[in-house]
């Protein structure tokens, strides 16, 4: 009879558990591992929206100034026109802003970014709701008055909210935004 055969029965237990045990953490810690790297790239992704946020506030605050900076002609053309480029820049924005705060708000997200994806979706929202109030179907004085009724400031607090939330979770994940240009951001 061999020695392996001659162990009492508690050492096979105690062999069998400690095994177990061992398979376990390790797949307990791989698992985290691999959900800390699972979530590291939602994150990347909310940055990238954060960026098209960015962007689409930039042309919204551009066309305004460039209209307030413009001779009476080029705000009554504006008001006029609803071909004209500047009031398309806040067609166009408004709808990308609807289309970012819907992804937002329904993406699914790790539960630690679920507030992240509120904010920017919020702020998102916001940005199209300034946006969208000058529309199409407007007369001159209702686009006139909608334009000066525009209050970017109002989309500057949502958006530290979640500008806020961001940087707390870039800080928990470790990433820094430089490292994220090859994440999709522009290419």
């Amino acid at each position: 009879m061999s020695e392996a055969s001659s162990a009492p029965q508690w050492v096979w237990i105690l062999i069998t558990v400690a095994s177990l045990v061992v398979v376990v953490s390790v797949g307990w810690l791989v698992g985290g591992w691999l959900w800390h790297r699972f979530s590291r790239r939602y994150l990347v992704q909310l940055i990238g929206r954060r960026e098209n946020f960015i962007a689409s506030q930039r042309t919204l605050e551009a066309v305004i100034r460039h209209l307030a900076d413009e001779p009476e002609e080029s705000l009554l053309e504006f008001a006029q026109d609803p071909g004209s480029p500047d009031r398309q820049a806040f067609f166009d924005v408004a709808h990308r802003m609807q289309l970012l705060a819907d992804e937002a708000w329904t993406t699914p997200l790790p539960k630690r970014l679920w507030p992240l994806g509120q904010a920017l979706g919020d702020a998102a929202a916001t940005l199209a709701m300034e946006a969208g109030s000058v529309s199409e179907d407007m007369d001159a004085d209702g686009v006139l008055t909608a334009l000066a009724s525009v209050n970017v400031e109002r989309v500057t607090r949502a958006f530290e909210e979640a500008v806020k939330l961001m940087t707390e979770a870039r800080e928990y994940y470790d990433i820094d935004d430089t490292a994220v240009y090859g994440g999709g951001l522009y290419i």
